[in-house]
Protein backbone atom coordinates (compact mmCIF):
# COMPACT_ATOMS: atom_id res chain seq x y z
CA UNK A 1 0.00 0.00 0.00
CA UNK A 2 1.74 3.12 -0.92
CA UNK A 3 0.97 6.76 0.75
CA UNK A 4 -1.78 8.82 0.61
CA UNK A 5 0.28 12.17 -0.44
CA UNK A 6 -1.26 14.08 -3.40
CA UNK A 7 -4.10 11.28 -3.21
CA UNK A 8 -6.81 11.41 0.12
CA UNK A 9 -9.87 11.05 -0.88
CA UNK A 10 -8.70 8.00 -3.72
CA UNK A 11 -6.62 6.63 -0.45
CA UNK A 12 -9.71 6.50 2.22
CA UNK A 13 -11.58 5.19 -0.52
CA UNK A 14 -9.33 2.14 -1.07
CA UNK A 15 -9.12 1.77 3.13
CA UNK A 16 -13.07 2.27 3.32
CA UNK A 17 -13.16 -0.97 1.18
CA UNK A 18 -10.51 -2.97 2.90
CA UNK A 19 -12.24 -1.88 6.22
CA UNK A 20 -15.54 -3.86 4.30
CA UNK A 21 -13.52 -6.45 3.79
CA UNK A 22 -12.34 -6.89 7.72
CA UNK A 23 -15.85 -6.73 8.01
CA UNK A 24 -17.11 -9.29 6.26
CA UNK A 25 -14.63 -11.98 6.77
CA UNK A 26 -14.72 -11.12 11.09
CA UNK A 27 -18.50 -12.16 10.15
CA UNK A 28 -18.30 -14.72 7.98
CA UNK A 29 -15.31 -16.43 8.02
CA UNK A 30 -13.27 -15.44 11.32
CA UNK A 31 -10.40 -18.34 11.32
CA UNK A 32 -9.09 -17.57 7.43
CA UNK A 33 -6.04 -16.45 6.42
CA UNK A 34 -7.46 -13.87 3.92
CA UNK A 35 -9.18 -12.00 7.48
CA UNK A 36 -4.98 -11.62 8.63
CA UNK A 37 -4.31 -10.27 5.27
CA UNK A 38 -6.17 -7.47 5.06
CA UNK A 39 -6.25 -6.73 8.69
CA UNK A 40 -2.83 -6.30 7.86
CA UNK A 41 -3.46 -4.20 5.08
CA UNK A 42 -5.42 -1.93 6.62
CA UNK A 43 -3.04 -1.23 9.70
CA UNK A 44 -0.57 -0.45 7.41
CA UNK A 45 -3.40 1.68 5.54
CA UNK A 46 -3.56 3.48 8.85
CA UNK A 47 -0.20 3.50 9.56
CA UNK A 48 0.60 5.23 5.89
CA UNK A 49 -2.30 8.35 7.24
CA UNK A 50 -1.13 8.70 10.87
CA UNK A 51 2.74 9.10 8.53
CA UNK A 52 0.99 11.64 6.63
CA UNK A 53 -0.79 13.58 8.96
CA UNK A 54 2.51 13.90 10.87
CA UNK A 55 4.20 15.07 7.66
CA UNK A 56 1.75 17.64 7.08
CA UNK A 57 1.88 18.97 10.14
CA UNK A 58 6.04 19.15 10.37
CA UNK A 59 6.19 20.24 6.75
CA UNK A 60 4.05 23.34 6.82
CA UNK A 61 3.78 24.54 10.29
CA UNK A 62 5.40 27.33 11.23
CA UNK A 63 6.41 28.84 14.69
CA UNK A 64 4.21 31.56 15.34
CA UNK A 65 6.06 34.62 17.53
CA UNK A 66 5.52 35.45 21.03
CA UNK A 67 4.40 39.08 19.85
CA UNK A 68 2.07 37.84 17.42
CA UNK A 69 0.31 35.87 20.04
CA UNK A 70 0.18 38.27 22.11
CA UNK A 71 -1.07 40.72 19.41
CA UNK A 72 -3.97 38.10 18.53
CA UNK A 73 -5.16 37.83 22.05
CA UNK A 74 -5.60 41.61 21.61
CA UNK A 75 -3.35 42.57 24.78
CA UNK A 76 -0.99 45.49 25.06
CA UNK A 77 0.48 46.75 28.47
CA UNK A 78 -0.44 50.28 29.14
CA UNK A 79 1.17 52.68 31.39
CA UNK A 80 -0.43 51.73 33.77
CA UNK A 81 -0.30 47.64 33.11
CA UNK A 82 -3.54 47.12 32.28
CA UNK A 83 -4.37 45.48 29.13
CA UNK A 84 -6.05 47.43 26.14
CA UNK A 85 -7.69 46.05 23.57
CA UNK A 86 -5.41 46.16 20.27
CA UNK A 87 -6.67 45.50 16.46
CA UNK A 88 -7.47 42.11 15.11
CA UNK A 89 -4.28 40.24 14.05
CA UNK A 90 -4.91 37.33 11.58
CA UNK A 91 -2.92 34.05 12.01
CA UNK A 92 -2.69 31.96 8.44
CA UNK A 93 -0.88 28.71 10.07
CA UNK A 94 -1.51 26.29 7.35
CA UNK A 95 -2.39 26.61 3.66
CA UNK A 96 -6.42 25.86 3.64
CA UNK A 97 -5.87 22.36 1.16
CA UNK A 98 -3.41 21.31 3.58
CA UNK A 99 -5.47 22.04 6.43
CA UNK A 100 -9.04 20.24 5.16
CA UNK A 101 -6.46 17.55 4.62
CA UNK A 102 -5.24 17.57 8.28
CA UNK A 103 -8.83 17.52 9.47
CA UNK A 104 -9.96 14.79 6.88
CA UNK A 105 -7.03 12.27 8.23
CA UNK A 106 -7.81 13.48 12.01
CA UNK A 107 -11.56 12.58 11.36
CA UNK A 108 -10.68 9.05 9.58
CA UNK A 109 -8.16 8.10 12.17
CA UNK A 110 -10.67 9.06 14.95
CA UNK A 111 -13.33 7.26 13.62
CA UNK A 112 -11.98 4.23 11.97
CA UNK A 113 -8.36 4.20 14.14
CA UNK A 114 -9.78 3.17 17.33
CA UNK A 115 -11.96 0.55 15.94
CA UNK A 116 -9.13 -1.61 14.96
CA UNK A 117 -7.79 -0.99 18.62
CA UNK A 118 -4.74 1.04 19.68
CA UNK A 119 -0.98 0.60 18.09
CA UNK A 120 0.80 -0.34 21.65
CA UNK A 121 4.03 1.09 19.51
CA UNK A 122 2.42 4.47 20.44
CA UNK A 123 3.24 6.57 23.36
CA UNK A 124 -0.57 8.27 22.82
CA UNK A 125 -3.56 6.97 23.68
CA UNK A 126 -7.08 7.80 21.91
CA UNK A 127 -9.26 7.84 25.35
Amino acid sequence: MSSPTGRLDEYLACIAKIQKAVEYFQDNNPDSPELNTVKSLFEKGKEHLEAEFHSLLTRYSKPVPPILILDALGAELGAEDELEVTEDVVLEHLPEAVLQDVICISGWLTEYGRNQGKNQDRDWDWD
